[in-house]
């Protein structure tokens, strides 16, 4: 990893992490609206990206009311792994992006089950649907951004 990959992944982590921290308190919890999720199409841009979204998403998770290990490794390693798959598949965008919002959302679901006992049917779908509205709307945001990046 050379020192512009580092500071790309340090860039795409602060400013997920201050998005998030910006509409708290709607960015966490059972019906949540994280705004930082539009960043989430940049996965398909390789590891130093998702990298950097999965660190964004650590720090971001630092000021949760759910904190704890499940906010601070659960989440970030599921982020990372979706991250992964998405890019694998990113010949296909918008099925990739279909894939890591359903990923997310069933990660989220299953530690608010853990943490607060909310049953995982009750939250699936209110997480998902935001995820993949904010993520498909990344779509074009991320490409006109891809000469920056």
């Amino acid at each position: 990893m050379t020192i512009k990959d580092v500071s790309r992944a340090a860039m795409i982590a602060a400013v997920y992490c201050i998005i998030t921290w910006a509409i708290s308190p709607i960015a966490y919890g059972p019906m949540q609206f994280r705004l930082s999720e539009i960043m989430k199409p940049l996965a398909l841009k390789g590891r130093v990206y998702i990298a950097g979204l999965s660190v964004g998403l650590l720090l971001a998770n630092l000021l949760s009311p759910f904190g704890g290990p499940w906010e601070w490794v659960w989440m970030p390693v599921m982020c990372y792994i979706g991250g992964e798959i998405s890019c694998r598949i990113r010949a296909r965008p918008v099925l990739a992006m279909v894939f890591y919002s359903a990923w997310i959302s069933f990660a989220v679901s299953i530690m608010l089950q853990m943490v607060v006992a909310i049953p995982f049917y009750m939250t699936i779908f209110w997480i998902w649907i935001p995820e993949l509205v904010l993520m498909q709307a990344g779509l074009p945001l991320m490409r006109k951004l891809e000469s920056w990046l």
